[in-house]
């Protein structure tokens, strides 16, 4: 069992790993052996157990000759919620509608944006994070991000990306979490002057996701937003990244 990149110091290797115990409910009479190459931050906010978990059951799957297409309800199933895994199995832009089986809304990412992360050097665990969201929302907080999750689909569709710094807005989660990651509303801030098109909290955080146009100096809005994290007393590092339309890929 050998793990490359992310979590190689920590993970643990054999039969506690977390996609061995998957392989192991598709494949009990066999034995294995493992290469992980995890290029994705674990606990930042970015779908690492989730991506890890549809892995592990697209693998299962393939590997005792079914079809590996199940892998993303059974990881749903796993995960507890579908939202990373449905992104993880199909890429691009999604929304999943009901629970079994899911019904995933796809659409591709134009080429033409891309991505710059900032993650901070300290990891916020999914619990907490949902912890901190209130049990009821105002109907006003609930219209302001309809409205916005409307916006996303529309400016893609449309080519219009001066509407995603709209469609990045947030009643529901973001007010909630600033106290869990500070620097927050800094860090959107500067990504948006230095010329983002939109920039939120990634899934539960504390990494920040910048929507960019390809070719806009994006290393400078890297810098910045890690810059802002580091005024907060906070390490940081950016990449920037291609989005992803391929989903599972299996070789």
């Amino acid at each position: 069992f050998s793990i490359e990149g992310e979590g190689a110091a920590s993970l643990p290797r054999g039969a506690g790993n977390l996609v061995a115990r998957i392989l192991a409910r598709h494949l009990p009479k066999r034995k294995h052996s493992i290469r992980m190459r995890n290029t994705i931050p674990l606990g930042r906010g970015l779908g690492s157990s989730g991506a890890a978990r549809l892995a592990a059951h697209a693998a299962g799957l393939a590997l005792s000759g079914k079809d590996p297409a199940g892998a993303l309800d059974l990881a749903a199933r796993d995960e507890g919620h579908p939202d990373n895994v449905a992104a993880s199995a199909r890429g691009g832009l999604t929304a999943v509608v009901g629970a079994d089986p899911l019904d995933v809304y796809r659409l591709a990412m134009p080429r033409d944006l891309k991505a710059v992360v900032c993650v901070p050097a300290f990891e916020l665990s999914t619990e907490v994070a949902r912890e901190a969201l209130p049990e009821e929302i105002p109907l006003k907080d609930a219209v302001f991000n309809l409205s916005r999750a409307m916006a996303w689909p529309a400016a893609i569709l449309e080519k219009r990306y001066d509407r995603l710094r709209a469609a990045t807005e947030d009643a529901l989660h973001q007010p909630y979490r600033r106290s869990l990651v500070p620097g927050l509303r800094e860090v959107i801030a500067v990504a948006l002057e230095a010329g983002a098109l939109g920039a939120c909290l990634s899934g539960a955080g504390p990494t920040v996701l910048a929507v960019c146009r390809s070719g806009s100096k994006l290393e400078n809005i890297g810098r910045a937003m890690s810059g802002a994290f580091r005024l907060k007393g906070l390490p940081a590092v950016s990449r920037v990244l291609d989005f992803d339309n391929k989903g599972i890929v299996i070789s």
